[in-house]
């Protein structure tokens, strides 16, 4: 039995900084989205393995990201002072 780490199948690219945040879209396997400690969100479609969707979300990091309804998502950030 070897001991070596597992290794990913992929790497999503699509950040500069620390990612904060890591979810997956309500009725979706597919979906995915990720947010940084820039303030960016990325929403992710697995299928092609490419974003569908950037933007700068927050000045600051983003602390959470979820799902409220349906077609529409949320995300909280720190308040820069």
């Amino acid at each position: 039995m070897s001991n070596s780490p597992l290794q990913p199948s992929y790497v999503l690219r699509g950040h500069a900084s620390a990612i904060h945040v890591v979810h997956f879209l309500r009725g979706s396997t597919t979906r995915l989205a990720t947010a940084d400690a820039d303030g960016w969100l990325v929403i992710w479609n697995l299928a092609v393995k490419r974003p569908t969707a950037v933007w700068r979300a927050h000045e600051g990091a983003v602390l959470g990201v979820g799902t409220w309804g349906a077609g529409s998502r949320e995300s909280g950030g720190r308040v820069i002072t």
